[in-house]
């Protein structure tokens, strides 16, 4: 009886202990929250460049939306704006991985001025056509949508060193989702004008009383949203995605 006694406690112990490990996987292997996430090492350094070829030379806290529905939640992200792919640093491998971009359908960066949204920009027609793949930047987001395409050019120092032979300049566009198709627009009053004609009146007096500016990047985001607003029953805006 003794030892049928020891048998079912060490049985027990067992379980419970095969318990404790299954629930404390996550804890104990935090790189498993990458599951969902594939991808390729990232080897990139850049060496005999000036300015950068990231968003941000530090990464940021944020989370990405996978194709499939599941969010990957607080992992570090850097957005390579030359090569145009996101990177994930993990700290438990301290390896950085290029995400597949195939499986990514957008992705969120925190910041000192809130979160900034992103978008992996997928089939359309339209002057994107040949961007597929591209992550923009959500500046306004509704049956009119408003995205801001950042990239970086590489062009030969004329006056080129030991160190440094090439240097990164920063390049944006941007481009307004309406009507199926996108428009790869300028940021300015004659924009508005021209696509919207019925409205007018209506975005005089709101860029009046509002007091903003039709051509920053704020003041038309702006423009974009109060459109949004209005009944707008012709236009059928094809977000990117997200």
């Amino acid at each position: 009886m003794k030892r049928i006694f020891y048998w079912v406690l060490f049985l027990l112990l067992s379980f419970d202990l095969y318990a404790q490990k299954a629930l404390n996987t996550e804890e104990r292997f935090p790189e498993l929250k990458y599951t969902n996430l594939t991808g390729t090492i990232y080897y990139k350094t850049y060496r005999q460049y000036t300015g950068t070829a990231f968003l941000d030379d530090n990464y940021r806290i944020g989370r990405i939306f996978l194709m499939d529905g599941s969010v990957i939640e607080n992992v570090k992200l850097k957005l390579d704006l030359f090569a145009n792919i996101l990177i994930v640093y993990q700290d438990v491998r301290q390896q950085l991985v290029i995400v597949d971009k195939e499986k990514v359908n957008g992705f969120e960066l925190e910041g000192p001025l809130g979160i900034e949204k992103f978008v992996r920009l997928q089939e359309i027609k339209g002057k994107s056509s040949g961007k597929f793949g591209s992550y923009l930047r959500v500046l306004a987001e509704g049956k009119t949508s408003l995205y801001k395409l950042q990239f970086k050019e590489q062009t030969t120092l004329q006056n080129p060193t030991d160190l440094y032979i090439y240097e990164f300049s920063n390049k944006a566009e941007y481009h307004l989702f309406i009507g199926g198709e996108d428009d790869k627009i300028k940021l300015n009053r004659s924009t508005i004008k021209k696509l919207f004609p019925q409205y007018k009146n209506e975005v005089r007096k709101y860029i009046r009383q509002s007091k903003i500016k039709p051509g920053s990047e704020n003041g038309f985001a702006k423009i974009i949203e109060y459109i949004n607003t209005l009944d707008i029953d012709k236009t059928s805006a094809l977000k990117p995605s997200l």
